[in-house]
């Protein structure tokens, strides 16, 4: 009888570590695609910042070349 119970009781306690350890590695999945996420949803918003400076600077750059030749224009006339 002692074993029968010591058996069980050793079937139960195998069944908990196993329900714990599949609700740890079910929590870790949880995080590490939270955290995944965060991270590809900052990149595209760290890129999407470099590309709107890019577009400002090179916007910014051309309407100066235009004004510069538009008043050398005005001026030679």
């Amino acid at each position: 009888m002692f074993l029968l119970r010591d058996n069980a009781h050793q079937r139960t306690c195998i069944y908990l570590e196993n329900t714990l350890l599949n609700i740890i590695f079910l929590l870790i999945a949880i995080f590490r695609n939270i955290i995944l996420h965060c991270l590809i949803y900052y990149l595209i918003e760290l890129i999407g910042i470099i590309r709107c400076e890019y577009f400002a600077t090179s916007l910014t750059g051309n309407a100066v070349s235009r004004t510069a030749t538009h008043d050398i224009d005005n001026i030679n006339l």
